[in-house]
């Protein structure tokens, strides 16, 4: 029987979530959205007959439906999600979880409570090629004890300016909880939590940045647009890590783990970001680093609808469960605060 789905949210997300779960086998039969005009055009496009604009008669009307996709901005994520759960469906939530950790972390309390899969959307990392083909190298032992990882992503668009101008609410911390870490970071911490199962951060060191010219805005803009941080772990690497939503320079998107026995670089999201990954794999040499044969790239796997469906089914857990999402924002979290912000 194939599973039936509700949408929460029909923005710009929202249609790409809907093409997906009828790719991996389940049926979008409700949605819900507060903007009348949008969810009548998204409903239409998407052939779906219930659409309402309370998600919470949409919970309470749509008795069939298994599954939630919370696809609303992130201050309703938390309310949305305990609600779909405590109404006895399992929810995938769009990322960031949260406005915060201690927001995420409720909403996976609620999930345990109500004996529901949770699970969020940035998973989608997790189970790309890139992260697998990564793990694999990671786990083979060729690169040794790794001891320090730079990890460098800038881009040249913002959201809410150049990129999405409609979903301002990028912008502002109240509504985003964050900045550039919360749009993009978890992603990295995503791959980082895949291949090392976690990071026991000790200590942090950071700064946050405003750093490039900011149109005048009729709302709040005070989320980082370029972050810097260095994590000492315990037991593990040592971690440099830059994030930048927009900076004057070209962009870069490279990751250097440097091991006792070889290094390795990459690109991470190159799927998503329509790049080569360029893998290499290098050891020390006096003229220079000498490369070694790259294992072949992972086989391309489940996509993050599939691995949720498999989870509701109880073959596997979740790529990114919603305890893994609080934990990710947590760190999050403590590099806001441990940073000092520099707004020019």
């Amino acid at each position: 029987m194939r599973h039936r789905v509700a949408l929460v949210g029909a923005g710009m997300i929202a249609h790409h979530h809907a093409e997906k779960w009828r790719e991996a086998g389940a049926d979008v039969v409700a949605i819900a959205d507060v903007e009348p005009r949008v969810l009548a055009a998204f409903a239409k496009k998407h052939g779906i007959a219930a659409a309402y604009t309370d998600y919470a008669e949409l919970l309470w009307r749509e008795a069939t439906v298994e599954i939630v996709d919370v696809c609303a901005p992130p201050w309703l994520h938390a309310p949305m999600t305990i609600a779909a759960l405590e109404s006895g469906k399992h929810v995938l939530c769009e990322k960031p979880m949260a406005l915060n950790a201690t927001e995420a972390e409720s909403m996976a309390g609620a999930a345990e409570a109500a004996g529901k899969v949770l699970a969020c959307r940035q998973g989608d990392t997790r189970l790309a090629r890139e992260t697998r083909t990564l793990r694999e190298v990671v786990h083979s032992g060729v690169l040794g004890e790794i001891y320090f990882m730079r990890l460098i992503a800038r881009s040249l668009s913002r959201p809410g300016i150049e990129y999405n101008p409609e979903a301002r609410w990028f912008l502002d911390r109240t509504k985003a909880g964050g900045g550039v870490l919360y749009d993009w970071g978890v992603y990295d911490l995503e791959i980082l939590f895949s291949v090392f199962g976690g990071l026991q951060v000790e200590t942090i060191t950071a700064t946050t940045f405003g750093s490039v010219e900011r149109p005048k805005r009729d709302i709040p803009f005070d989320v980082e647009e370029h972050a810097v941080a260095t994590l000492t772990l315990r037991d593990g690497p040592m971690i440099f890590w830059e994030r930048g939503w927009a900076t004057h320079l070209p962009p870069e998107n490279r990751w250097d783990l440097y091991g006792t026995r070889a290094g390795f670089s990459f690109s991470p999201h190159s799927a998503v970001l329509k790049t080569e990954m360029n893998p290499r794999l290098t050891r020390y040499g006096h003229a220079g680093p000498i490369s070694l044969e790259m294992p072949p790239l992972a086989p391309p796997g489940l996509d993050v609808f599939e691995d949720f469906l498999l989870a509701v089914e109880g073959v596997r857990a979740p790529a990114c469960s919603g305890q893994e999402a609080a934990t990710m924002l947590r760190i999050i979290d403590d590099i806001y605060a441990a940073a000092t912000h520099i707004s020019v």
